[in-house]
């Protein structure tokens, strides 16, 4: 059995991918009328020769995975199989899901009083350990109440 052909990864959201395939086999209008169905794999893209895949069943040329980690690049590859036939993989693709929140906040905030000015203080913190993305800065909320 010839493996599908063109696959493509739309990107929704952080979390959320779209996956698009033809099968050759199948007539002009790509309707499955038989016992076939394709198997997904994906997994974070990774230069391991034994990167840890999922698989996921389907019955259409397309398929909707919605447990995928935010700022994550990602490989994809589908076969066919019917009976107790199946194809090869299809060609990989790889892309990038969007960025997200912050899963926590910063982490080890330390506040520590200036020795010049006693109204400064100097802050120092760790990032969260899942950025989700690219931080592009932080807000910092203060007040000046005693109590």
């Amino acid at each position: 059995m010839l493996p599908p052909v063109g696959l493509k990864a739309i990107v929704l959201s952080s979390s959320t991918v779209v996956l698009y395939w033809t099968d050759t086999t199948l007539s002009r209008n790509q309707l499955v009328t038989d016992n076939r169905y394709y198997v997904v794999r994906y997994a974070p893209y990774t230069y391991s020769s034994m990167p840890r895949y999922h698989t996921r069943n389907f019955t259409d040329l397309n398929c909707m995975l919605d447990d995928l980690f935010p700022n994550t690049q990602y490989e994809f590859a589908v076969k066919v199989v019917k009976g107790r036939r199946e194809s090869t993989w299809s060609m990989s693709v790889i892309n990038t899901t969007q960025e997200a929140a912050p899963s926590s906040p910063p982490r080890d905030l330390t506040v520590v009083a200036s020795e010049d000015d006693s109204s400064q203080v100097n802050l120092h913190w760790q990032p969260p350990k899942q950025p989700n993305g690219h931080i592009t800065g932080y807000v910092i909320f203060y007040t000046t109440d005693k109590t």
